[in-house]
């Protein structure tokens, strides 16, 4: 099964919002690592850990989320540029390795290029044609 990549647009508040929900949780008792005002480079298997402290929790919905997360820009800039990944208390707790790193900043490249072809103006679009009386 070969997986595609679709960057997210949400802002971190709105994800943060969304993971509440999904955890059953007042946003103040969300994981310390989601209480940051930046996105953080998450530790390998982090959806073990929250399902571990959150049983209730739907998989499927989490796995969603965590996909959505580290899709975004905010997480592949933290992912290229970062050192470590964090556990669910802000800890650092794994290096970050290169190959990681080239694969954050390979889809960050994807992502400025979807937003570069968005913004070009369709290849059909003429300029008005001026009346002359």
């Amino acid at each position: 099964m070969k997986h595609t990549f679709e960057p997210c647009g949400a802002s971190l508040r709105e994800l943060k919002e969304e993971l509440a929900v999904i955890l059953g949780v007042p946003g103040t008792r969300l994981p310390q690592v989601f209480r940051a005002n930046d996105f953080k480079a998450l530790k390998i298997g982090i959806t073990f850990d929250i399902l571990a402290l959150y049983p209730h929790t739907d998989p499927g919905r989490l796995r969603h989320w965590l996909g959505r997360y580290t899709s975004t820009k905010g997480y592949l800039r933290r992912i290229s540029k970062g050192a470590h990944r964090h556990d669910l208390g802000d800890r650092n707790v794994q290096p970050l390795d290169l190959e990681a790193r080239c694969r954050a900043r390979q889809r960050l490249g994807l992502v400025f290029a979807a937003e570069a072809a968005q913004m070009l103006p369709p290849a059909q679009m003429q300029p008005p044609q001026r009346e002359f009386a």
